[in-house]
């Protein structure tokens, strides 16, 4: 095991997360905060499917939404868990830095970057 490597790879992955988080804070504010999935036919599927955190569970949700916090220093998704025979509308998903690749691709898909 080469253990350089690996701290080498964690470092760049902590970097591109920094950049990540401030790409997507200074577009959600120059575009009035949010971004939406809208599906252009009842079929559409939404572009990404993560396990997010809630209260009491560990959903997976397809991202339907990512948006500011009200003070416009974090970043918050809304989207829809989906598991067989059952779909629910979930809200105010906290994006944490394990998600925020989940965020950016969501956003690059969404305003096709």
């Amino acid at each position: 095991m080469d253990k350089t490597l690996f701290q080498k790879l964690h470092a760049r992955e902590v970097r591109l997360q920094k950049a990540q988080k401030r790409a997507m804070l200074s577009l959600l504010k120059t575009c009035g905060g949010r971004i939406t999935f809208i599906p252009a036919s009842k079929g559409d599927e939404y572009p990404v499917t993560t396990t997010l955190y809630g209260q009491h569970d560990f959903p997976r949700i397809d991202i339907s939404d990512i948006y500011l916090s009200e003070d416009g220093r974090q970043l918050l998704a809304d989207g829809f868990e989906t598991e067989e025979g059952f779909r629910e509308r979930r809200y105010g998903f906290g994006i944490g830095n394990e998600h925020l690749s989940d965020a950016f691709a969501f956003i690059c898909q969404t305003i096709k970057f």
